[in-house]
């Protein structure tokens, strides 16, 4: 049990360490586990992007696409 604690507690702050690089170099941090809906992943990386998106361009629809998104 010892052993899990520990390596469970190094997990969480190698995470921790992890996406505050990740933030603090531009990026966006989303985790997911792998038994999540996917359906409900789905849904939060697309409104992440969206967001995202609007915040940098508030003039374009969100549904518009980009130049470069795959058909």
């Amino acid at each position: 049990m010892e052993y899990w604690s520990g390596k469970i507690g190094g997990n969480v702050n190698r995470d921790r360490e992890t996406d505050h690089a990740l933030r603090e170099a531009g990026w966006t941090v989303l985790r997911f586990w792998e038994h999540e809906n996917v359906d409900a992943v789905v849904e939060e990386i697309v409104g992440v992007v969206t967001a995202r998106r609007l915040a940098a361009d508030p003039g374009r629809g969100s549904t518009e696409p980009y130049e470069n998104d795959e058909k």
